[in-house]
Protein backbone atom coordinates (compact mmCIF):
# COMPACT_ATOMS: atom_id res chain seq x y z
CA UNK A 1 0.00 0.00 0.00
CA UNK A 2 2.73 2.25 0.80
CA UNK A 3 3.71 2.26 -3.01
CA UNK A 4 0.00 3.31 -4.16
CA UNK A 5 -0.37 7.02 -4.18
CA UNK A 6 -2.32 8.67 -1.35
CA UNK A 7 -6.10 10.00 -2.68
CA UNK A 8 -8.10 12.30 -1.35
CA UNK A 9 -11.73 12.12 -2.45
CA UNK A 10 -13.76 15.32 -1.21
CA UNK A 11 -15.86 18.24 -3.16
CA UNK A 12 -18.45 20.58 -2.15
CA UNK A 13 -21.78 19.27 -0.66
CA UNK A 14 -24.75 21.29 0.47
CA UNK A 15 -28.47 20.38 1.49
CA UNK A 16 -29.38 21.19 -2.27
CA UNK A 17 -28.25 17.92 -3.17
CA UNK A 18 -29.91 15.87 0.15
CA UNK A 19 -32.33 14.59 -2.65
CA UNK A 20 -29.57 11.77 -3.74
CA UNK A 21 -27.22 12.24 -0.47
CA UNK A 22 -27.87 7.84 0.44
CA UNK A 23 -27.17 7.32 -3.09
CA UNK A 24 -23.75 9.53 -2.66
CA UNK A 25 -23.03 8.00 1.04
CA UNK A 26 -23.27 4.53 -0.88
CA UNK A 27 -20.63 5.55 -3.77
CA UNK A 28 -18.27 7.33 -1.51
CA UNK A 29 -18.12 3.69 0.75
CA UNK A 30 -17.84 1.61 -2.35
CA UNK A 31 -15.29 2.88 -3.54
CA UNK A 32 -12.39 -0.40 -3.58
CA UNK A 33 -9.05 1.72 -4.48
CA UNK A 34 -7.11 0.66 -0.82
CA UNK A 35 -5.48 4.32 -0.03
CA UNK A 36 -7.50 7.05 0.13
CA UNK A 37 -8.82 9.32 2.94
CA UNK A 38 -12.61 11.24 2.57
CA UNK A 39 -13.08 15.41 3.27
CA UNK A 40 -16.14 16.98 1.86
CA UNK A 41 -16.37 20.47 2.45
CA UNK A 42 -20.34 21.41 3.26
CA UNK A 43 -21.64 24.98 1.96
CA UNK A 44 -25.23 25.08 3.22
CA UNK A 45 -26.96 27.61 5.08
CA UNK A 46 -28.25 26.33 8.01
CA UNK A 47 -26.72 23.40 10.17
CA UNK A 48 -28.97 20.30 9.63
CA UNK A 49 -27.18 19.22 6.57
CA UNK A 50 -23.45 19.38 7.90
CA UNK A 51 -24.54 17.09 11.16
CA UNK A 52 -26.02 14.49 9.35
CA UNK A 53 -22.67 14.84 6.87
CA UNK A 54 -20.11 14.32 9.65
CA UNK A 55 -22.21 11.10 11.04
CA UNK A 56 -21.22 9.32 7.64
CA UNK A 57 -18.03 11.17 6.81
CA UNK A 58 -16.38 12.38 10.41
CA UNK A 59 -13.29 14.69 9.27
CA UNK A 60 -15.62 16.92 6.88
CA UNK A 61 -15.29 20.17 7.14
CA UNK A 62 -17.36 23.79 6.07
CA UNK A 63 -17.23 26.89 5.08
CA UNK A 64 -19.24 30.15 6.22
CA UNK A 65 -22.39 30.59 4.04
CA UNK A 66 -22.46 32.82 1.09
CA UNK A 67 -25.27 33.91 -1.21
CA UNK A 68 -23.21 33.25 -4.35
CA UNK A 69 -22.83 29.69 -5.50
CA UNK A 70 -19.72 30.95 -7.48
CA UNK A 71 -17.82 31.49 -4.35
CA UNK A 72 -19.45 28.63 -2.39
CA UNK A 73 -18.01 26.20 -4.80
CA UNK A 74 -14.92 27.62 -5.14
CA UNK A 75 -14.41 28.27 -1.31
CA UNK A 76 -15.06 24.99 -0.62
CA UNK A 77 -13.00 23.19 -3.10
CA UNK A 78 -10.03 25.44 -2.06
CA UNK A 79 -10.60 24.00 1.24
CA UNK A 80 -9.97 20.75 0.01
CA UNK A 81 -6.84 21.72 -2.35
CA UNK A 82 -5.05 22.84 1.11
CA UNK A 83 -5.68 19.90 2.82
CA UNK A 84 -4.28 18.23 -0.23
CA UNK A 85 -1.43 20.34 0.07
CA UNK A 86 -0.69 20.25 3.69
CA UNK A 87 -0.97 16.83 4.33
CA UNK A 88 1.11 14.72 1.47
CA UNK A 89 -1.38 13.71 -0.71
CA UNK A 90 -0.53 13.08 -4.35
CA UNK A 91 -3.87 13.72 -6.15
CA UNK A 92 -7.27 14.82 -5.39
CA UNK A 93 -10.82 13.00 -6.54
CA UNK A 94 -13.26 15.75 -7.13
CA UNK A 95 -16.66 13.63 -6.57
CA UNK A 96 -19.57 15.42 -6.68
CA UNK A 97 -22.64 15.12 -4.56
CA UNK A 98 -24.86 13.80 -7.67
CA UNK A 99 -22.28 12.07 -9.63
CA UNK A 100 -22.45 7.79 -9.07
CA UNK A 101 -19.50 6.45 -9.78
CA UNK A 102 -17.82 2.69 -10.57
CA UNK A 103 -16.41 1.21 -7.58
CA UNK A 104 -12.72 1.05 -8.93
CA UNK A 105 -12.76 4.61 -10.73
CA UNK A 106 -9.72 5.74 -8.51
CA UNK A 107 -7.72 2.57 -9.90
CA UNK A 108 -9.00 3.37 -13.25
CA UNK A 109 -7.53 7.25 -13.47
CA UNK A 110 -4.76 6.70 -11.47
CA UNK A 111 -3.59 4.10 -13.50
CA UNK A 112 -2.80 6.94 -16.87
CA UNK A 113 -0.17 8.06 -14.76
CA UNK A 114 -1.86 11.93 -15.44
CA UNK A 115 -2.02 15.01 -14.05
CA UNK A 116 -5.55 15.69 -15.09
CA UNK A 117 -8.07 12.72 -15.62
CA UNK A 118 -11.66 12.38 -15.86
CA UNK A 119 -14.34 10.59 -15.96
CA UNK A 120 -17.68 10.95 -18.33
CA UNK A 121 -21.02 11.98 -17.24
CA UNK A 122 -23.83 14.15 -18.61
CA UNK A 123 -25.83 16.92 -17.84
CA UNK A 124 -28.41 19.19 -19.99
CA UNK A 125 -27.67 21.96 -22.40
CA UNK A 126 -30.04 24.38 -23.70
CA UNK A 127 -29.15 26.00 -27.22
CA UNK A 128 -31.19 27.86 -29.49
CA UNK A 129 -32.19 25.71 -33.03
CA UNK A 130 -31.28 27.69 -35.79
CA UNK A 131 -34.04 26.52 -37.92
CA UNK A 132 -36.86 26.86 -35.05
CA UNK A 133 -35.80 29.78 -33.46
CA UNK A 134 -36.40 27.65 -30.39
CA UNK A 135 -34.53 26.18 -27.38
CA UNK A 136 -33.95 22.87 -27.41
CA UNK A 137 -32.26 20.44 -24.39
CA UNK A 138 -30.12 18.09 -24.89
CA UNK A 139 -28.45 15.33 -22.77
CA UNK A 140 -24.25 15.85 -23.53
CA UNK A 141 -20.81 14.77 -22.17
CA UNK A 142 -19.66 17.27 -19.94
CA UNK A 143 -16.47 17.47 -21.57
CA UNK A 144 -15.74 19.82 -24.50
CA UNK A 145 -12.67 20.63 -26.91
CA UNK A 146 -11.72 23.55 -29.06
CA UNK A 147 -13.48 24.15 -32.64
CA UNK A 148 -11.26 23.61 -35.64
CA UNK A 149 -12.42 26.73 -37.30
CA UNK A 150 -12.38 29.01 -34.28
CA UNK A 151 -10.02 28.54 -31.21
CA UNK A 152 -11.65 30.36 -29.23
CA UNK A 153 -14.80 28.14 -29.59
CA UNK A 154 -15.49 25.20 -27.48
CA UNK A 155 -17.85 22.31 -28.73
CA UNK A 156 -18.81 18.62 -27.80
CA UNK A 157 -16.74 15.37 -28.82
CA UNK A 158 -17.88 13.60 -31.55
CA UNK A 159 -19.95 10.80 -30.76
CA UNK A 160 -17.88 8.29 -32.67
CA UNK A 161 -15.04 9.52 -30.72
CA UNK A 162 -17.06 9.13 -26.92
CA UNK A 163 -18.05 5.73 -28.39
CA UNK A 164 -14.17 4.95 -28.99
CA UNK A 165 -13.59 3.79 -25.19
CA UNK A 166 -10.26 5.62 -25.50
CA UNK A 167 -8.58 7.93 -23.52
CA UNK A 168 -8.62 11.24 -25.29
CA UNK A 169 -7.53 15.26 -24.77
CA UNK A 170 -9.54 17.63 -24.23
CA UNK A 171 -9.95 21.10 -23.31
CA UNK A 172 -12.67 21.39 -20.56
CA UNK A 173 -14.74 19.56 -18.22
CA UNK A 174 -17.00 19.58 -15.62
CA UNK A 175 -15.52 18.71 -11.95
CA UNK A 176 -16.97 16.29 -11.01
CA UNK A 177 -15.32 12.89 -11.01
CA UNK A 178 -11.95 14.23 -11.99
CA UNK A 179 -8.58 13.62 -10.96
CA UNK A 180 -5.38 16.25 -10.02
CA UNK A 181 -2.59 15.73 -9.69
CA UNK A 182 -1.05 18.08 -6.28
CA UNK A 183 1.32 19.59 -8.81
CA UNK A 184 -1.46 20.98 -10.25
CA UNK A 185 -2.81 22.35 -6.81
CA UNK A 186 0.31 23.63 -6.28
CA UNK A 187 0.19 26.03 -9.07
CA UNK A 188 -3.71 26.45 -9.43
CA UNK A 189 -5.96 27.10 -7.27
CA UNK A 190 -9.97 27.35 -7.55
CA UNK A 191 -11.49 30.67 -8.56
CA UNK A 192 -14.84 32.32 -10.43
CA UNK A 193 -15.31 35.65 -12.51
CA UNK A 194 -18.66 36.94 -11.57
CA UNK A 195 -18.74 38.94 -14.57
CA UNK A 196 -18.11 35.74 -16.75
CA UNK A 197 -20.05 32.59 -17.43
CA UNK A 198 -19.24 29.54 -15.42
CA UNK A 199 -18.47 28.52 -11.74
CA UNK A 200 -14.81 26.90 -10.76
CA UNK A 201 -14.41 24.00 -13.11
CA UNK A 202 -14.38 26.22 -15.83
CA UNK A 203 -11.64 28.36 -14.83
CA UNK A 204 -9.62 25.80 -13.57
CA UNK A 205 -9.40 24.06 -17.37
CA UNK A 206 -8.27 27.40 -18.67
CA UNK A 207 -5.56 28.50 -15.81
CA UNK A 208 -4.40 24.41 -16.47
CA UNK A 209 -4.04 24.86 -19.88
CA UNK A 210 -2.92 28.63 -19.23
CA UNK A 211 0.08 26.90 -16.51
CA UNK A 212 0.98 23.86 -19.23
CA UNK A 213 -1.20 21.02 -18.05
CA UNK A 214 -3.22 18.96 -20.22
CA UNK A 215 -6.68 17.33 -19.56
CA UNK A 216 -7.64 13.93 -20.38
CA UNK A 217 -11.12 12.45 -20.85
CA UNK A 218 -11.89 8.38 -20.27
CA UNK A 219 -14.54 7.87 -22.56
CA UNK A 220 -14.46 4.02 -21.02
CA UNK A 221 -15.28 5.28 -17.26
CA UNK A 222 -18.79 6.43 -17.53
CA UNK A 223 -20.66 7.52 -14.21
CA UNK A 224 -24.56 8.18 -13.67
CA UNK A 225 -25.37 12.16 -12.93
CA UNK A 226 -28.71 12.24 -10.68
CA UNK A 227 -29.94 15.34 -12.24
CA UNK A 228 -33.83 14.89 -11.62
CA UNK A 229 -34.92 15.17 -8.39
CA UNK A 230 -33.10 18.47 -8.17
CA UNK A 231 -35.56 21.02 -5.75
CA UNK A 232 -33.34 23.69 -6.91
CA UNK A 233 -32.40 24.17 -10.35
CA UNK A 234 -28.90 25.83 -11.30
CA UNK A 235 -29.92 29.48 -12.30
CA UNK A 236 -32.69 30.11 -9.38
CA UNK A 237 -32.50 31.11 -6.15
CA UNK A 238 -28.92 30.79 -4.51
CA UNK A 239 -27.97 28.31 -7.20
CA UNK A 240 -28.19 31.29 -9.84
CA UNK A 241 -25.01 31.96 -11.44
Amino acid sequence: MSNLPKILVGGPVSNHHEYCYESFVKTVKNLTYPHFDIFFVDNSQGDDFYNKLKKDFPESGRIPYHKNVKVRLAESRNLVREKVLKEGYDYLFCLDQDVLAPTNILQRLVAFDKKIVTGLYDNYFTRVDPATGQEVSRKLPVVWVKYLNDPLKLVTIRRDILESGRLIKVHSSGTGCILIHREVLEKIKFRWEDNKPGVDDVFFCIDALSTGFEIFADTSLRCEHIIEGRPVKWGEGDMKV
